[in-house]
C-alpha cells in the first residue's frame, strides 16, 4: 500500500463502525517500511485486558484507577477521553485512549502515547 511519509493511517475492513485503523509513522511512501504506533477501534468485537470494549459504560473505566487516569475534553463535542497510563515504569511510554460519549465507550485507542492521545489523527 501506499502513505504519505511522516504520520498517516490505514483502515483494515473497510470504512464502517467496525473498522480498525492503524496509526502509522514512515520514512517514505511505501507502507512496507512504516511502523505502527497505534490500533484504534470503534468495535464492539474487541476488548482490554481487562474487559473493556465498546459500549462499556465510563464506570469500568474509571475503576482502572484514578491515578492512571486523565481527562481530555473535546473541542467539538461533549465528548471526551480518558487515557490511560500503565503503572509499570517500562511501559510508561505506553497508554490506553477511552472516548466517552453518552456515559459510555465509543472507541478505544492503544499503542504509543504520543500517537494514542492525537485528537486529530496526526496533528
Amino acid at each position: 500500500g501506499q502513505a504519505s511519509p511522516g504520520c498517516g493511517h490505514a483502515v483494515l475492513g473497510g470504512l464502517n463502525r467496525n473498522a480498525v485503523m492503524l496509526h502509522l509513522l514512515a520514512d517514505s511512501d511505501d507502507l512496507d517500511d512504516a511502523i505502527v504506533t497505534a490500533v484504534v477501534t470503534r468495535s464492539h468485537e474487541f476488548s482490554t485486558p481487562s474487559g473493556i470494549r465498546l459500549g462499556s459504560p465510563e464506570a469500568d473505566v474509571l475503576a482502572l484507577g484514578a491515578e492512571r487516569l486523565s481527562r481530555i475534553d473535546s473541542a467539538y463535542d461533549d465528548s471526551y477521553t480518558w487515557k490511560f497510563t500503565p503503572a509499570d515504569a517500562a511501559e510508561q511510554h505506553l497508554g490506553v485512549a477511552f472516548t466517552i460519549v453518552d456515559g459510555s465507550v465509543s472507541m478505544i485507542a492503544g499503542g504509543q502515547n504520543n500517537d494514542v492521545y492525537r485528537l486529530e489523527g496526526c496533528a
